[in-house]
Protein backbone atom coordinates (compact mmCIF):
# COMPACT_ATOMS: atom_id res chain seq x y z
CA UNK A 1 0.00 0.00 0.00
CA UNK A 2 1.38 3.41 -0.98
CA UNK A 3 1.70 6.08 1.66
CA UNK A 4 1.95 9.49 0.01
CA UNK A 5 3.25 11.04 3.23
CA UNK A 6 5.98 8.44 3.75
CA UNK A 7 8.66 10.65 2.19
CA UNK A 8 9.45 14.30 1.69
CA UNK A 9 11.74 15.69 -1.02
CA UNK A 10 14.95 17.08 0.43
CA UNK A 11 17.40 18.71 -1.96
CA UNK A 12 20.67 18.91 -0.08
CA UNK A 13 22.21 21.77 -2.08
CA UNK A 14 19.10 23.94 -1.87
CA UNK A 15 18.62 23.11 1.80
CA UNK A 16 22.21 23.97 2.67
CA UNK A 17 21.99 27.31 0.86
CA UNK A 18 18.70 28.15 2.63
CA UNK A 19 20.02 27.28 6.08
CA UNK A 20 23.69 28.34 5.96
CA UNK A 21 22.97 31.26 8.32
CA UNK A 22 21.29 29.11 10.98
CA UNK A 23 22.92 27.64 14.06
CA UNK A 24 22.88 23.87 14.45
CA UNK A 25 19.91 24.13 16.82
CA UNK A 26 18.00 26.42 14.46
CA UNK A 27 18.74 24.07 11.57
CA UNK A 28 17.22 21.16 13.51
CA UNK A 29 14.18 23.26 14.37
CA UNK A 30 13.79 24.28 10.73
CA UNK A 31 13.93 20.66 9.59
CA UNK A 32 11.34 19.58 12.17
CA UNK A 33 9.03 22.41 11.17
CA UNK A 34 9.43 21.49 7.48
CA UNK A 35 8.45 17.92 8.29
CA UNK A 36 5.45 19.20 10.28
CA UNK A 37 4.47 21.44 7.35
CA UNK A 38 4.79 18.50 4.94
CA UNK A 39 2.69 16.19 7.13
CA UNK A 40 0.00 18.87 7.51
CA UNK A 41 -0.21 19.32 3.71
CA UNK A 42 1.11 22.86 3.82
CA UNK A 43 -1.14 24.10 6.59
CA UNK A 44 0.78 25.58 9.50
CA UNK A 45 -1.17 26.97 12.43
CA UNK A 46 -0.48 30.50 13.65
CA UNK A 47 -0.51 29.20 17.24
CA UNK A 48 3.08 29.38 18.48
CA UNK A 49 2.42 26.73 21.16
CA UNK A 50 1.64 24.17 18.45
CA UNK A 51 4.81 25.11 16.59
CA UNK A 52 6.87 24.82 19.78
CA UNK A 53 5.50 21.31 20.32
CA UNK A 54 6.13 20.36 16.68
CA UNK A 55 9.74 21.53 17.00
CA UNK A 56 10.07 19.93 20.47
CA UNK A 57 11.14 23.30 21.81
CA UNK A 58 10.82 23.36 25.59
CA UNK A 59 13.40 25.87 26.80
CA UNK A 60 13.10 29.62 26.32
CA UNK A 61 16.20 29.54 24.08
CA UNK A 62 14.67 26.85 21.85
CA UNK A 63 11.38 28.73 21.66
CA UNK A 64 13.22 31.91 20.70
CA UNK A 65 14.90 29.91 17.93
CA UNK A 66 11.50 28.65 16.73
CA UNK A 67 10.29 32.25 16.61
CA UNK A 68 13.40 33.24 14.65
CA UNK A 69 13.07 30.39 12.14
CA UNK A 70 9.36 31.02 11.61
CA UNK A 71 9.94 34.76 11.10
Amino acid sequence: MDKPDAWMPHYIGDYNMETIHLTAQQDGIYLRLRAFYWKKAGIVPADSQILYRAARATSSEERADVDYVVA
